[in-house]
């Protein structure tokens, strides 16, 4: 029994993937791993696949998408194996509909994965999204349908359109195929016997519940109707990929319509089943030579696209600046110039204007408290966990919180989170009927914008990128990075649709907070300064008596001395956003006309929460402050929690062995930052005479709270957040310690 079942053509398949085919492997790897969470659940990639999106929607349809997509790459899977290892197994061609029967044999892996596939989407959307199991039933008849579907239809086409044997030994066959390959016929018998089947099979899966028995089969074909067989079955097979090609070029250009935008996973899906079929395509070619093929293939298209031949790269810009006229120098001489000391005390001078103006606010002979807030990074969590804590700061403090905040140094989900907040502050003080209470508000910040950004990644920026946008009257590159912009801006109903300009006299004006942003410049790892206002002096540390301007160090650039001939005032406030948002990969950088060529990226590089930044602005302005407050409150708003357990495992694999010192730096990092921000707290809280108070409001999901920490339970960075991030994050505020802040922020400002 064990010898047959060692045997079955199923087995020996499987066997002959471990062996031989480990690129195939790799892709369902992949696939595997993304679907249960042990691969790319930082960046929430898993919720593309457990819930995918179809029209802003998850439910049958989604999944039916997905279904589609994975039948074909089930389809893929079993098409490439039978064009590179059919030989292997030659008897098969005696079998009627030989490639049902083999698509039936080699379907282990395939159904091994829909099981998981199924089990993972029930577990999550039952527990993570709190679905009831009729929604979930549904969902997964959705999937089963699509996949259903495209397994039909392609098994019915080769049907229609594959011969078996029994057909070619009929007389008129015979006569055709003799006139055809007579003078092959000897070649042909030479190839087979080249290729004989290493693997012995005693039986196979006649139907999914029969066994068919292998024996005297080799008696009953010849070699070279076989091959004929085989040949043909190969060559009708090729119009699937075609199709597969086709489908994935049709939706990147049809991208910017909502319908066509199918699911991110989908997309993925189809563009690893283009894979699969060109794997397959080039191993039946060059047989044995694969590897080698592949490694000369990677060096001819890396130094084709370095001389930018072929696939030139194509940046990523912001829009509203002009990319068409001379650009700004960017080098060490300018920047020095740009941050001389003249520029210095005139933005300086602006700035205190302002800082006047929100003095005037309050009694003239009753110096107020003066509120800074820095919101960290962390994708849509951060968003909400930001709105979250300012509504309900706002409402604790019977709007004092808004009032007395002069500046908001914000950090990429962060800044999402508090621009949308202070642009419906600022709408409710022009006359607006807004409820800045309204639950409406959280629910529109969480919606999902990583399907977009993903889909886009795929169909667009890999394959066709010839998508493009007008934006005041230029045209730009419609890549990952525009579909971000767009999503949130459909999410927040257009009102973060402005140039930065027009947040200018506002801010001037104390209306709203001073919004500092400060994405990461990739060359040399300085802080590009992006406000409506010049602000030069956070960039250097040329206070007088203290330094020169030949011995400080450049710590940033002002936005808007820069590129100002290139249209800065006019740039989107959305892609401002997302020039502070963007992750490696996931987004791609930004580049801004400049000579060398200026890419920015996360402002959470050098610091995911925004303090460094503010200290550097209470250093520049602390004689005003110490002059014209009572005190300074310094709230920070962290998407995670400041202390963090240190891992009690000692066992590790070899591999760890090697990896664990870059694992560790990168999990220390964020501590490295607390400890350095700490510092720079206490020491601004010595030159402030002792009236800077600290407020921390950390979200702390509840499972963390109670020790039960784990990955599944710890909302990605991501933006795509499920029903119990969202519980997660709101049900954070009611921590003490977060009460405790907030009792903390109100007797600050009584």
């Amino acid at each position: 029994m064990f010898r047959n079942f060692l045997y079955s053509l199923p087995v020996q398949l499987l066997l002959n993937h471990i062996k031989r085919n480990k690129v195939l492997l790799f892709f369902w790897l992949v696939l595997l791993l993304v679907t249960t969470g042990r691969w790319g659940n930082f960046l929430g990639l898993h919720y593309l696949i457990l819930d995918p999106e179809y029209l802003g929607q998850s439910g049958f349809w989604s999944f039916l998408i997905i279904g589609v997509a994975l039948g074909g790459f089930t389809m893929a899977f079993h098409i490439t194996t039978y064009i590179i290892d059919i030989q292997r197994f030659a008897f098969v061609g005696a079998l009627p509909r030989p490639f049902n029967k083999f698509c039936l044999n080699n379907s282990t892996i395939p159904l091994a994965y829909l099981v998981t596939y199924i089990i993972s989407v029930v577990r999550f959307q039952h527990i993570d999204q709190q679905q009831n199991l009729i929604v979930v039933t549904v969902k997964v008849l959705g999937l089963l349908t699509g996949f259903t579907l495209v397994l039909s239809l392609m098994f019915a086409y080769a049907f229609l359109t594959n011969k078996d044997i029994d057909e070619y030994l009929s007389k008129r066959s015979m006569d055709q195929l003799k006139r055809a390959f007579f003078y092959r016929v000897k070649r042909l018998r030479q190839y087979l016997l080249a290729e004989q089947p290493s693997l012995k099979v005693y039986n196979y899966l006649e139907t999914p519940w029969r066994l068919g028995i292998t024996k005297s089969l080799d008696r009953r074909y010849d070699a070279a109707i076989v091959l004929r067989i085989f040949k043909r079955t190969q060559r009708r097979l090729l119009f699937f990929e075609l199709v597969a090609v086709g489908m994935l070029f049709a939706l990147g250009l049809g991208g910017q319509h909502a319908f066509s935008q199918i699911p991110a996973a989908a997309s993925g899906i189809l563009f690893l089943t283009i894979l699969v079929l060109f794997t397959g395509l080039l191993a039946f070619w060059v047989r044995g030579w694969l590897t080698t093929v592949v490694l000369f293939l990677a060096v001819v298209l890396n130094g084709l696209t370095r001389h930018e031949i072929i696939f030139k790269t194509k940046a990523s810009h912001a829009l509203g600046l002009n990319y068409n006229i001379e650009q700004a120098n960017y080098s060490l001489e300018q920047t020095r110039a740009l941050n001389s000391r003249a520029n210095y005390l005139e933005d300086k001078k602006h700035t205190l204007q302002i800082l006047n103006n929100w003095r005037a606010k309050f009694p003239a002979d009753k110096p107020p408290k003066l509120i800074i807030v820095c919101a960290s990074g962390g994708g849509q969590r951060a968003a909400l966990w930001t709105m979250k804590v300012l509504q309900t700061a706002e409402r604790m403090t019977a709007g004092r919180m808004m009032e007395h905040t002069m500046l908001m140094s914000c950090v990429s989900g962060g800044a999402l989170g508090a621009s949308y907040f202070r642009e419906l502050y600022l709408r409710k003080k022009l006359g607006e009927s807004i409820r800045l209470q309204d639950d409406l508000y959280l629910d529109n910040i969480s919606q999902n914008s990583l399907n977009p950004v993903v889909f886009n990644l795929v169909t667009n920026d890999m394959l066709l990128d010839i998508n493009q946008v007008q934006y005041q009257g230029m045209t730009y590159r419609r890549d990952r990075g525009y579909a971000l912009e767009e999503q949130i801006n459909q999410h927040t109903h257009s009102i973060l649709e402005k140039p930065l300009k027009a947040y200018r006299v506002p801010e001037f004006n104390s209306t709203i907070p001073m919004l500092l942003l400060a994405p990461t410049v990739v060359k040399d790892g300085s802080k590009l300064f992006i406000s409506p206002h010049r602000v030069s002096y956070m960039g250097t540390n040329l206070v007088e008596g203290v330094s020169t301007e030949e011995t400080t160090k450049i710590k940033g650039v002002d936005f808007m001395r820069c590129f100002q001939a290139q249209g800065a005032e006019n740039l989107r406030f959305l892609s401002a956003l997302r020039m502070c948002a963007t992750y490696p990969y996931v987004l791609p950088s930004v580049t801004l006309p400049t000579r060398p060529a200026m890419q920015v990226m996360d402002a959470a590089l050098f610091d995911n929460f925004g303090v460094a930044d503010a200290v550097h602005f209470l250093h520049v302005f602390k004689d005003w402050i110490l002059q014209h407050t009572s005190g300074i409150g310094l709230v920070i708003i962290r998407n995670s929690g400041k202390e963090r357990e240190i891992s009690q495992r000692e066992s590790r694999s070899l591999l760890q062995t090697f990896t664990k010192p870059i694992g560790n730096l990168h999990i220390a990092w964020a501590n490295m930052q607390d400890i350095r921000n700490d510092d720079l707290v206490a020491s601004a809280n010595t030159w402030l005479a002792g009236k800077l108070v600290g407020i921390e409001f950390q979200c702390i999901p509840e499972m963390q709270r109670k020790g039960k920490s784990s990955k599944r339970n710890q909302a990605s960075l991501s933006w795509h957040l499920t029903a119990e991030d969202k519980y997660s994050v709101l049900q954070a505020m009611d921590t003490s310690s977060n009460q405790r802040s907030l009792a903390k922020l109100k007797s600050f400002l009584e």
